[in-house]
C-alpha cells in the first residue's frame, strides 16, 4: 500500500539474481526511477514546490533470504516496518558482482556497455567507471540537489578522476576498494596481491586515520548522521548514497549483536548478526530524518547489489 507517514515513496528492491536475462522492459535501473520519482513528486506537489531528498541505501552481499520478511530467523525490525508502509519490488534484478551492480546503478547503463560486466575491480586493474559517463550524483546536482556518498565505492580509484568526489558527489566518506577489514579498515592483500595490503578509509580525497577501530556499520551511520543533522539547516534537496559494507566478508560483528539470532550455524550466525546491525543503523538514518523534519519530503530506497 502507500506509504503512511511521508510524502515521497520508499522502496525495496529484491534482489533476486536469475541466470536468465530480464527483458529490457523489466529491467529498469535505480538512476532511471529515482529521477523519474523526484519529477513526479514534483509534479504531483507544485503546492510544495520542493524536490524531494533522496536517500539511496545499499546493502553489500545481502541476498533474498538475508531479510526477515522472506526468512523469520533474520533479524531486521526497522527494514520490515520500512517495508510495510512502503512497495517491495519482486522483479527488480542486480549483476552477480559488486562493481557492475553499482556502475548501472549510477549511470542507467547496461554493465556490458560500460566495459566492467565481469568481475568486480580488483586493487591493481587500471580502470574505472568510464569517465565519459553521467552519474546519478551529476544529474541530481544539476537539479540543485547536494549530493554526499558514504562506505563502498568500488568504481575504480587508479586516476583521482574516477574517485566520487570527481563524479559529482559534494562529499565522501568511506573507501575506494571492493572489501577491508570492518574494525582496523585494512585491504587484506592476501597471496596474490601482498603489495596493495594497506589502510583504506577516506575523508573526501584524504586518508580518514579516525576512522581506525571504529566498527564499519557504526562509522558510516555516524557520518551519515552528522551530514543529516548539517544539511537540515540549510535549504535544498540532499542526495545521500549510502552504500553498507554488511554483509559482505569477513564475517565480522561487534559482540553488542551477538544476541539478535540464535538458531543458525557459525557462518549464518554471522550474517545474521551483521545484518540486525545494518539494519539498527537504517532505524537510525530514518529516526535522525523525521527529527530534522526532512522525512515527509524524502524518498526512500533500500538494495543490494549482488547475492542469490
Amino acid at each position: 500500500g502507500p506509504p503512511r507517514e511521508f510524502a515521497g515513496v520508499w522502496i525495496y528492491f529484491s534482489d533476486k539474481y536469475t541466470s536468465e536475462t530480464p527483458s529490457p522492459r523489466r529491467m529498469r535501473t535505480c538512476r532511471d526511477l529515482l529521477l523519474g520519482l523526484a519529477v513526479l513528486h514534483v509534479v504531483s506537489a507544485e503546492t510544495q514546490s520542493r524536490p524531494p531528498h533522496i536517500v539511496l541505501v545499499v546493502a553489500d552481499d545481502m541476498g533474498w533470504n538475508d531479510i526477515s520478511w522472506n526468512n523469520e530467523k533474520m533479524y531486521t525490525p526497522n527494514l520490515e516496518a520500512l517495508a510495510r508502509d512502503g512497495v517491495i519490488l519482486e522483479q527488480h534484478y542486480v549483476l552477480p558482482t559488486c562493481t557492475p551492480t553499482r556502475a548501472a546503478l549510477l549511470t542507467g547503463r547496461y554493465p556490458y556497455k560500460l566495459g566492467i560486466q565481469g568481475h568486480g575491480i580488483r586493487p591493481l586493474e587500471p580502470y574505472g567507471l568510464p569517465l565519459g559517463m553521467t552519474t546519478l550524483a551529476e544529474e541530481l546536482k544539476r537539479r540543485d540537489y547536494t549530493t554526499h556518498a558514504f562506505g563502498k565505492w568500488h568504481l575504480g580509484y587508479c586516476d583521482v578522476k574516477l574517485t566520487p568526489t570527481r563524479r559529482g558527489f559534494d562529499s565522501f566518506r568511506g573507501y575506494y576498494l571492493g572489501a577491508q577489514d570492518y574494525f582496523t579498515h585494512m585491504t587484506p592483500g592476501g597471496r596474490t596481491s601482498p603489495e596493495i595490503e594497506g589502510y583504506d578509509y577516506r575523508n573526501y580525497e584524504s586518508v580518514d586515520e579516525s576512522a581506525k577501530g571504529i566498527y564499519s556499520t557504526t562509522l558510516i551511520t555516524k557520518n551519515v548522521l552528522e551530514t543529516i543533522e548539517e544539511k537540515s539547516k540549510q535549504n535544498g534537496p540532499v542526495f545521500l548514497y549510502v552504500a553498507f559494507q554488511a554483509v559482505h566478508s569477513p564475517l565480522q560483528v561487534p559482540d553488542d549483536y551477538r544476541t539478535k539470532c540464535s538458531t543458525y550455524t557459525k557462518k549464518r550466525l554471522k550474517i545474521c548478526e551483521m545484518a540486525a546491525a545494518m539494519d539498527e543503523a537504517v532505524g537510525r538514518i530514518v529516526d535522525k530524518l523525521k527529527e530534522v523534519q526532512m522525512w515527509n519530503n524524502s524518498i526512500f530506497v533500500f538494495i543490494s547489489d549482488v547475492r542469490h
